[in-house]
This record gives structure tokens, C-alpha cells and sequence, in this order.
């Protein structure tokens, strides 16, 4: 090894990357400020009307979304407030603030597609208030 190998680390073999056959399979940490992965229990089961504290997580990278409280009047407003959940880690994520106030768009279309292909939504089971007929909480 000459001087320019031994200043710069030349010689040395790279670190090994384990294939993807030896890597943990990927999943949703077990903590409870992460969530709870949603069921049919959370969705479908009443009784409605109901309020949930969901967050999308894009496991890939562990970027975890804010917060969004939702409320599902029956099983049919599922689609309606996960859509408005996927929306708020668009903006979230998905937009760049700059300094003038204004937003330039991070994620193309085509981009956003594939993001939110893998997006999971989890729950917050600490969070059950309960809600009146109006839809209004009571607790």
C-alpha cells in the first residue's frame, strides 16, 4: 500500500451488507407513542359514531406523519378519512415550505404513488374518547 493508500484508508475491503435473505423482515415497532396497526376493529366494528387518532408511517424510513384525529359516523366514512389522513402526510411530506410562505411540491405525482402504496396506518389506543349522536365528544 502506498502513502495515498494508507492517508486515505485505500487497501481496506468495503463492510459487508448482509443480502436481504439475512435482513430482519420488515414491521411496525411495538412502542405505544408509535401506534397500533388499524384493523376492522378500529374500522368497521361500532359503535359509531366513534373518533380515531390515526398517523400514516412510511416504514421504509421510519418518517412518521402527525397526529390526525378523524371521526367515522359508520363503516362507509373509512374511505373518506383515510384518504384525509394520506393527505395531511402529502402535505406533511410531500410539499416544501419556503421561506416566503409558499410551497414547492418535494413528491412528483408518480412519486406520491409509490409512497402511498407502502404508507401504513396505525392508531393511538390510548385515545378513545367517546362521541354523542351530533358527533360531538363527551370526554
Amino acid at each position: 500500500m502506498g502513502l495515498f493508500g494508507k492517508i486515505f484508508g485505500g487497501g481496506q475491503p468495503p463492510p459487508r451488507v448482509p443480502p436481504a435473505s439475512e435482513r430482519p423482515p420488515r414491521r411496525l415497532r411495538d412502542d405505544a407513542a408509535y401506534g397500533q396497526p388499524l384493523g376492522s376493529d378500529q374500522t368497521d366494528a361500532g359503535p359509531f359514531p366513534k373518533r380515531l387518532r390515526l398517523r400514516a408511517i412510511y416504514s421504509d424510513y421510519d418518517l412518521m406523519g402527525s397526529w390526525k384525529v378523524v371521526t367515522l359516523n359508520s363503516p362507509a366514512d373509512w374511505a373518506a378519512a383515510r384518504e384525509e389522513v394520506l393527505q395531511a402526510y402529502y402535505q406533511q411530506f410531500g410539499l416544501i415550505r419556503l421561506p416566503g410562505g409558499t410551497s414547492a411540491i418535494r413528491w412528483n405525482e408518480g412519486t406520491w404513488r409509490g409512497v402511498r402504496e407502502t404508507l401504513d396506518l396505525v392508531f393511538d389506543p390510548a385515545f378513545a374518547p367517546s362521541v354523542d349522536a351530533s358527533g360531538s365528544p363527551t370526554a
